[in-house]
């Protein structure tokens, strides 16, 4: 009796939230201004049907929202969403269900993540013969192209333009190179807001998950300050060539470890803040001047590598 009840609870909830990822496909088709918004938290109820009740109802549930999608929509919108939002949920849910820890699951949500966005790729490569980087490659140049013509009507200087240009297309080669970078820094930030998100709704269901390491103690592995060395060597030696393989992994290795690198920096700013009890606004301050000053990035990426070698805040002695 107990079972078919469990059992019954599960279908309910099943369709319950099969029906809100069809709601959030439905949405981001038929309101592309809530688009980007919808289809970033679309894993999140596969992934609390996975948590609830184990992985085999929440492949359940995509399945299902998949063929509804098809019918109602297109088959190859109900792919995309499949194969491009639903295994983060799978992921995660099952990473949260079997109560790993939050890096842990961090960490499979984000493969999962990365490994989605390749199989969008490849399917819309394969299935419409349209390559999506190529066409954003293409979008950028055209918005580069009006917004020169907004400068000129604004009175810009040629020289002023073609400066502008010079910079903007730079910018834009390079984005070329960086594209595998960017996906594994997405990967991390939109399994990171299904985690939250889920978390949240989880604590309000009873279902409390742990916390992570507060942001002021986290510290990375001295082993990622190798992997960034190596990547400069690359892209210092490999300079001249941007097509070379080795130039194309060290640009992007090092943007990560970049990005880890001033996480930890960060880490530190927030430690002192919160051991000198400075006030709470100076974390935001940082943040904000981080956007506008190239400088003190480079800065905080320093701090955190000198971090690691000099363990400023002494959690190694604290840990041992």
């Amino acid at each position: 009796m107990q079972n078919s009840t469990k059992k019954t609870a599960s279908m309910v909830e099943g369709g319950i939230l099969a029906s809100i990822a069809i709601v959030f496909a439905l949405i981001s088709v038929y309101l592309p201004f809530l688009g980007v918004i919808v289809n970033l938290i679309w894993p999140v109820p596969i992934l609390l049907l996975g948590v609830r009740h184990g992985l085999k109802a929440s492949l359940m549930c995509l399945a299902v929202a998949g063929i509804i999608i098809a019918i109602l929509i297109n088959p190859i919108q109900a792919i995309s969403v499949v194969f491009g939002f639903g295994f983060i949920g799978i992921a995660l849910g099952y990473a949260i269900n079997q109560a790993w820890s939050p890096l842990k699951t961090m960490i499979i949500g984000t493969g999962a993540s990365l490994l989605s966005k390749g199989a969008v790729l490849l399917i819309s490569i394969v299935l419409m013969g349209i390559n999506p980087l190529t066409v954003q490659l293409a979008a950028t140049g055209q918005a580069l192209e009006q917004a020169l013509s907004i400068y000129q009507s604004l009175g810009f200087t040629a020289e002023q333009l073609q400066e502008i240009r010079t910079t903007m297309e730079t910018t834009i080669g390079l984005l070329k190179y960086i594209m595998p970078a960017g996906f594994a820094l997405a990967s991390v930030v939109d399994t990171y807001i299904n985690y939250l998100i889920a978390k949240k709704i989880l604590a309000r269901l009873g279902n409390p998950q742990p916390e992570f390491t507060e942001f002021r103690l986290w510290q990375i592995p001295g082993y990622v300050l190798w992997i960034y060395g190596v990547s400069l060597l690359l892209v210092t030696f490999y300079n001249q060539d941007p097509t070379n393989i080795l130039y194309l992994i060290g640009v992007n290795v090092q943007m990560v470890t970049d990005v880890i690198l001033l996480i930890q920096g960060l880490s530190i700013a927030y430690y002192y803040i919160h051991y000198k009890n400075w006030p709470n606004f100076l974390k935001s301050l940082i943040v904000i001047l981080l956007f506008s000053n190239q400088f003190l990035v480079q800065v905080v990426v320093l701090m955190g590598a000198f971090d690691v070698v000099f363990d400023y805040r002494r959690l190694n002695t604290r840990n041992k």
